[in-house]
């Protein structure tokens, strides 16, 4: 909720978070929809572990005989390792999602380079999250009749001030799956935010005594 009025300024509309983990939430009249945000193993499409492990993924293949990737080079220098085979060592001695998550970078790098394997990491990656938005929006009844804010909030989409790759890609994906919207990055802080929503609670708390 804190996430959603950072950028709207109201408990209205649709928020996607990236960070370590990833989820959707919608609240269209006081109701809460949610995709997504299951945790690394049961499902949080678009989330910064996801793109990590399609990273490891891809350089793997990569070292198997698969498409060129410049993801391998990255990777190794990141973890400081003289070879693709010890990834299994790295990987497997450590499975904390924010270790794994903390490769995403990388990928963001690589695709602003134009490293083809980086970019279609990222495009799958958004094309899960579209799944999942679309599923919000029709379950909290969004339309095109009325316009819908979605709010673009975790590091993955608004580093680089939500002009990031990452960020890039979902908003074209975005603007071109949905009608009338309205594509926000946060500009209240958290505990303004949680002001706001403390606002709203009185405010309904008052009008139900009348």
């Amino acid at each position: 909720m804190i996430a959603l009025v950072s950028g709207t300024k109201k408990l209205y509309g649709i928020v996607i978070i990236s960070g370590t983990g990833a989820i959707v939430v919608g609240i269209n009249n006081d109701q809460v929809y949610r995709a997504s945000g299951w945790g690394p193993i049961l499902g949080d499409e678009g989330s910064g572990f996801c793109v990590g492990q399609d990273l490891l993924k891809a350089v793997c293949h990569n070292e198997d005989g698969g498409p060129d990737t410049i993801l391998h080079k990255m990777v190794l220098n990141e973890l400081k390792i003289p070879s693709a085979r010890q990834i299994i060592d790295w990987t497997y001695k450590d499975t904390a999602w924010a270790r794994i998550a903390s490769l995403t970078p990388l990928v963001f790098q690589a695709a602003n380079m134009g490293d083809k394997v980086a970019i279609q990491i990222l495009e799958d990656s958004v094309a899960l999250m579209i799944r999942n938005i679309k599923l919000v929006y029709k379950k909290a009844g969004f339309s095109s009749q009325t316009q819908t804010p979605i709010v673009l909030s975790g590091g993955n989409l608004t580093h680089e001030k939500g002009e990031g790759m990452y960020a890039k890609i979902l908003c074209k994906h975005l603007e071109k799956e949905f009608k009338n919207i309205q594509i926000l990055l946060p500009v209240l802080s958290a505990p303004v935010a949680a002001a706001y929503l403390a606002i709203e609670a009185e405010k309904k708390i008052s009008s139900s005594k009348l």
